[in-house]
């Protein structure tokens, strides 16, 4: 095993943050991370508006993990949204690249409308939405800093109570509680270990440009809820099948995104039973 490059974890309590700040420290136990607020021993670091006032002596890479990832929350303000997901962040890099720092971002598979088939790195952008909007032009500004960006899919964990895609619809079943999942909605989601992984060697590789990071396969999350029922023994009639549009959202979401990457992912019927199995133990 390839050991570790020392990053610095700006966003170490967020969920993708947080999973790389557990994995570093691991290795490294001086390892600085940051929050907005001064917690758990992390230093404070706003991306609305950033300074660096600590030292980064040592650090040859900095994971920009921040920012505000709910596209209603950024549909809804954003003006705060596009401080803490473009200004701030390329900001931040700047100071990095300053310090001889390279600064690793993080986009998202909705700078895509879902329209093609598949989607490349160098697929030329078509957001439909806000946030989709600010990560491609965090993207576009990032090129220029000769920097690295990492591009995800949906990104799941595979702990039980950590609240994201397998755990939710576990949690929800199991109790008896019926959900909705749109048919329609269709992805190649990658669970954070391998994101992890994938971003070390990225590392490793000094990668720069834009990276696709996600499974190999695509779902739709009608197909992972009513698997999800299944595992669990429970009646998939709780899996109420719907439509993006039954949502009612006041912005659309791209229906399909495949995204062309060739990061090592387990498939997600692995990551779903890694979950399942933990709501199945006495």
């Amino acid at each position: 095993m390839v050991h570790p490059i020392k990053p610095l974890i700006i966003g170490a309590r967020g969920f993708v943050g947080s999973h790389f700040y557990r994995h570093f420290h691991s290795y490294f136990p001086d390892l600085i991370g940051t929050h907005y607020s001064s917690v758990d021993g992390l230093h404070r670091l706003d991306l609305e508006n950033p300074s660096l006032d600590f030292s980064v002596s040592g650090y040859r890479y900095a994971l920009i993990t921040g920012g505000i990832g709910n596209p209603r929350a950024c549909e809804e303000n954003p003006e705060r949204s596009y401080r803490c997901n473009v200004e701030g962040p390329i900001k931040l890099g700047k100071e990095l690249l300053e310090r001889e720092v390279i600064p690793i971002f993080f986009s998202t598979d909705y700078v895509f409308d879902g329209s093609e088939e598949l989607y490349r790195a160098d697929t030329p952008h078509t957001p439909l939405n806000e946030y989709g909007r600010q990560k491609a032009e965090l993207e576009r500004q990032a090129l220029d800093l000769d920097s690295l960006v990492i591009r995800l899919s949906k990104v799941y964990g595979v702990e039980k109570g950590d609240g994201t895609l397998f755990d939710e619809m576990a949690s929800e079943l199991q109790q008896k509680r019926p959900i909705r999942a749109a048919c329609d909605q269709i992805f190649a989601p990658i669970s954070i270990e391998d994101v992890v992984k994938g971003v070390c060697f990225l590392m490793h590789l000094q990668q720069r440009g834009v990276v696709n990071v996600a499974s190999q396969e695509c779902v739709s999350r009608l197909q992972m809820a009513k698997k999800t029922a299944q595992r669990l023994g429970v009646d998939e009639s709780l899996v109420e099948e719907i439509r993006l549009d039954d949502l009612k959202d006041t912005f659309q979401r791209p229906n399909r995104i495949n995204l062309q990457s060739t990061i090592p992912a387990i498939s997600w019927e692995k990551g779903l039973e890694k979950v399942v199995s933990q709501y199945a133990e006495k």
